[in-house]
C-alpha cells in the first residue's frame, strides 16, 4: 500500500528542511516496505500511474486505440496521429513509438503505421479485413 506524505513523521534533532524522516507505518525508511521495494508496491506504483500489464501508460493506449478505433487499423501518418493523440510529433517518434515497434504493437509502412494483431488483442478489440490488408504493406525497417 502506498503512503501518503502524511505518514512521514520528523526524525528527533534532524535539520529543519532537510529530507530526513521515517516512516510512520515501519520506522526505518522515508519509503514504505521495511527499507525495500517489493512486487506488491512496485504492482501498487505502476498501477497508480497508469501502467499496464505490457508496461504501457496512457499515451501509448491513446496511440493503438487511434489507430484501432478512429482509423480502424488503416494506416496513419505521423503528424496526424501527433495530433489525434495530443503529442508533439518528435515526442511520439522518439519516445513512444520505439517502445511500440520493439513491443510489436505497430508497424511502420510506407503509407504510415499501423496496428499489429497483438496490439488488437491487448485492447480487447476485434480487428477488420481491412486492416489485415494494411499489414500487407511492406514494413519501411
Amino acid at each position: 500500500m502506498l503512503r501518503a506524505r502524511s505518514a512521514f513523521r520528523s526524525v528527533p534533532g534532524a535539520r529543519p528542511g532537510w529530507p530526513t524522516g521515517s516512516c510512520a507505518g515501519c520506522g526505518t525508511s522515508p519509503r514504505c516496505g521495511g527499507g525495500f521495494i517489493d512486487g506488491a508496491i512496485a504492482s501498487d506504483g505502476l498501477e497508480l500511474f497508469g501502467v499496464d500489464e505490457l508496461g504501457l501508460d496512457k499515451v501509448d493506449r491513446a496511440i493503438l486505440a487511434t489507430l484501432c478505433g478512429r482509423f480502424g487499423g488503416q494506416p496513419v501518418g505521423l503528424t496526424t496521429l501527433a495530433q489525434c493523440v495530443g503529442e508533439e510529433t518528435d515526442t511520439i517518434e522518439d519516445a513512444y513509438e520505439p517502445f511500440l515497434l520493439q513491443s510489436g504493437l505497430i508497424q511502420r509502412t510506407s503509407r504510415g503505421r499501423v496496428a499489429t494483431p497483438r496490439a488488437w488483442a491487448h485492447l480487447g478489440l476485434e480487428r477488420p479485413a481491412s486492416a489485415a490488408d494494411a499489414m500487407n504493406t511492406p514494413p519501411l525497417f
